[in-house]
C-alpha cells in the first residue's frame, strides 16, 4: 500500500476536484442521522402530564447507542474493503458534481485509498495520468485482470525517467554487467534513454550504458578514477572486476605488486576518499587525512599534522574508525558487560597492533557482542570481534614466533591486527623472530580454510 501511495504523490499533487455521488435517493431505513432527530422530535412533543417513562426513554438511546456501533462497524468495514482493492482493477461509474457530467473508469489500477470525512475513495490514475478518486459505492466491477499492468509499468517508466534526468551533468559510480562480465563505470552523464523494454531508465556515461538500478553513487565529479590520493601509484587508472573481487589498477605502481590492489568493497574506498584533506580524530590519531594506504583489501588513513606539509602523525584503520567511532569508553550501551572465557588466555597479550602499545587489558561479552578491551595511554579501546576463537589460535601462532606462509607472503608470526566490522584476526609476519622488517599480513580465516583447521595446528605437520 505504501509504494502505491507513493507513487500517487510523485506522479502529480493531489486533485483539487471533490467528487461526489449523484442526490441522496430516499431510503426505507433510517440512518443515524434520522434516528436521532426522530427521538429529539419525540421528547420536545411529548405530554408534560404523561411524560416518555424512563425506561422507554433508556430502551431507545440503547437502540441508538447501538446503531452509532453498527455504523461504525460498518464504516471500519468499508474502509478495510477499499484497502484490500488496492492494486486490484475497478470499473466504476459516478457523477462529477464539479464537472456536471458522468465520469465512467473501465479497467484501472487502485493505487491508493483516501478518506474524507465518512466517505471512502479509491485513488486510480486517469487517462491523462492524473489521479482521479473514485467513491468507494460508485464501484461495479472488481478483478485482477494481469493484462493491463501494462499501466503500471508505464507509471514506473515516468518516475525512472525523471530520476534520470536529474543526473545528467552529474558524475555516477556504477557496476553494470555485460554475460557473465562484470564493469565499473564512473563519468559524467551525458544523456538518458529508454531500454528496449520501454520501462527502465538508462544513462550513458562516456562509451557505456548502464541501467539507473546499477548506480550506487552520485557525484558533482569524479570521485575514484584519476585520484591521486593513493599512495600505491601516481594516479588510480582503472578499477577491475573479475571472479567476484574488485582491484585498483595504478599508473606508475611504487612497486610491481601495487599496481594491481584489492578492495573488499569500492563503496569503502570511495567514503574514505571523502575523508581526504580533512580534519579526523579517532582517539587516538588526529590531524588530516592526507593519503590512502590498502591494506589487506582495507582502506588507512595516513594523517599529518598539517593540512600540507608537516609530519605523517599516524594512520587510521578507516573501517575500524566507522565501527569504533561509538564504542570508545562511555558509551558502551546498556547491557552489563562480563567477562569471555577467553580472557584468562588472552589477558595482558602484548601481542595485538590495535593496542597501539598497550596489553590487551581484558576480554568481555556485552549482550550478545564480545569486544577485546585495551585501556593504555590513549583511553579506553573496545575492539569488537565475531572471531574470537580464531583470535585465540592466532594468539598462540604469535606468542610462539612460528613459521607462517600463505600466497606470497611467508615469515614468523609476531602480532595480530584485528581488522574491519566483524573483527577478523591479520597475522602481522616478519621476517625474523626478533627485530627484522614486517613482510606482510594474513587473513588468519582464510589461512584456517586453506589449511583445513580439522588440524588444530598445520605448522606441525603430525596432521593430528
Amino acid at each position: 500500500m505504501s509504494d502505491a501511495i507513493m507513487w500517487n504523490e510523485l506522479i502529480a499533487p493531489q486533485t483539487e476536484m471533490n467528487w461526489a455521488t449523484t442526490t441522496r435517493e430516499p431510503q426505507g431505513d433510517l440512518d443515524r442521522s434520522a434516528f436521532l432527530n426522530l427521538l429529539i422530535t419525540q421528547l420536545r412533543h411529548q405530554d408534560p402530564l404523561n411524560p416518555m417513562d424512563d425506561r422507554d426513554f433508556i430502551a431507545q438511546m440503547a437502540q441508538f447507542s447501538t446503531l452509532e456501533q453498527m455504523m461504525n462497524l460498518n464504516n471500519t468495514f468499508e474502509r478495510t474493503q477499499a484497502f484490500g482493492m488496492i492494486g486490484k482493477v475497478i470499473d466504476a461509474e459516478f457523477f462529477c458534481q464539479h464537472a456536471e457530467e458522468w465520469i465512467e473508469i473501465d479497467g484501472r489500477f487502485v493505487t491508493a485509498v483516501r478518506r474524507q470525512g465518512d466517505t471512502v475513495f479509491l485513488v486510480v490514475i486517469g487517462e491523462d495520468g492524473r489521479p482521479v478518486d473514485v467513491p468507494f459505492d460508485a464501484v461495479r466491477e472488481v478483478s485482477e485482470d494481469f493484462f493491463v499492468t501494462q499501466q503500471l509499468f508505464d507509471i514506473f517508466a515516468n518516475i525512472n525517467a525523471q530520476r534520470a534526468t536529474e543526473l545528467i551533468g552529474r558524475y555516477v559510480q556504477a557496476i553494470t554487467t555485460n554475460g557473465d562480465a562484470a564493469f565499473f563505470v564512473e563519468g559524467e552523464v551525458t544523456a538518458v534513454k529508454l531500454a528496449e523494454n520501454g520501462r527502465q531508465a538508462v544513462l550513458v556515461v562516456g562509451n557505456r550504458e548502464v541501467f539507473l538500478e546499477e548506480v550506487f553513487s552520485v557525484s558533482e565529479g569524479p570521485l575514484l578514477l584519476g585520484s591521486t590520493a593513493f599512495i600505491h601509484g601516481d594516479r588510480l587508472a582503472s578499477v577491475d572486476l573479475r571472479n567476484n573481487r574488485a582491484y585498483l589498477v595504478f599508473e606508475n605502481p611504487r612497486t610491481p605488486a601495487e599496481g594491481r590492489v584489492r578492495v573488499q568493497r569500492i563503496n569503502h574506498v570511495i567514503d574514505a576518499l571523502a575523508y581526504v584533506g580533512n580534519f579526523i580524530d579517532d582517539g587516538r590519531v588526529s590531524g588530516y587525512a592526507r593519503e590512502i594506504e590498502i591494506r589487506g583489501a582495507i582502506p588507512f588513513l595516513n594523517v599529518y599534522s598539517e593540512p600540507d606539509g608537516g609530519d605523517r602523525v599516524g594512520q587510521i584503520d578507516f573501517l575500524q574508525y566507522l565501527v569504533e567511532r561509538s564504542e570508545w569508553s562511555g558509551s558502551s550501551g546498556s547491557a552489563a558487560a562480563t567477562t569471555h572465557p577467553h580472557n584468562a588466555a588472552l589477558r595482558n597479550s602484548m601481542h595485538f597492533t590495535n593496542g597501539l602499545g598497550s596489553a590487551l587489558t581484558r576480554v568481555e561479552t556485552q549482550g550478545s557482542r564480545v569486544y577485546l578491551v585495551f585501556d593504555g595511554t590513549t583511553g579506553v579501546r573496545r575492539v569488537h570481534t565475531q572471531h574470537i576463537d580464531a583470535i585465540l589460535n592466532a594468539h598462540r601462532y604469535a606468542s610462539e614466533q612460528d613459521f607462517i606462509s600463505f600466497g606470497n607472503i611467508q615469515g614468523y608470526a609476531r602480532m595480530i591486527h584485528v581488522v574491519g566490522d566483524a573483527g577478523v584476526p591479520h597475522i602481522v609476519v616478519f621476517d625474523a623472530r626478533e627485530g627484522g622488517a614486517e613482510v606482510g599480513r594474513i587473513n588468519f580465516l582464510q589461512y584456517l580454510e586453506a589449511n583445513s583447521q580439522d588440524d588444530p595446528d598445520p605448522t606441525d605437520g603430525d596432521g593430528t
